[in-house]
Parts: structure tokens; C-alpha cells; sequence
């Protein structure tokens, strides 16, 4: 399990950084504080867009400053 979500949180990291318009946090996918772990970025990602979407509850994230 603990394997599992390495993996998936390195290919979230791995999008993102090939992608680069969802991230929401404010280190990117390319800092170097991801190098030992990519689940602490999962874990800002997860924590910015509950607070985009209240929660998870709206459907839309809103643009960062949107009230």
C-alpha cells in the first residue's frame, strides 16, 4: 500500500511537471524539496485545491484570488 502511494504520488508529481497547468501550490512540481519524496507534494496539491473548491464541494476550482 505504502508502495502504491509513492508511486502514484510520483506520477502525479511527473504529470505536473510535464503539464504544468493544475498545479496549485506554491512549489512546483520541479523543486528541489520533492526529491526525497513526491507524496509532501501531493499532500500541498490536495491541501490548496480543498481550498479552492471548499472542501471538494464545488465542482469548478476557482482561479487563485477568487472569493
Amino acid at each position: 500500500m505504502l508502495a502504491e502511494a509513492a508511486r502514484t504520488a510520483y506520477e502525479l508529481l511527473a504529470f505536473d511537471l510535464a503539464d504544468g497547468r493544475f498545479v496549485l501550490g506554491p512549489a512546483g512540481p520541479g523543486s528541489p524539496a520533492w526529491e526525497a519524496s513526491a507524496r509532501p507534494y501531493v499532500r500541498q496539491e490536495y491541501e490548496r485545491w480543498a481550498q479552492l473548491t471548499d472542501g471538494g464541494r464545488d465542482a469548478l476550482v476557482r482561479e487563485p484570488g477568487d472569493r
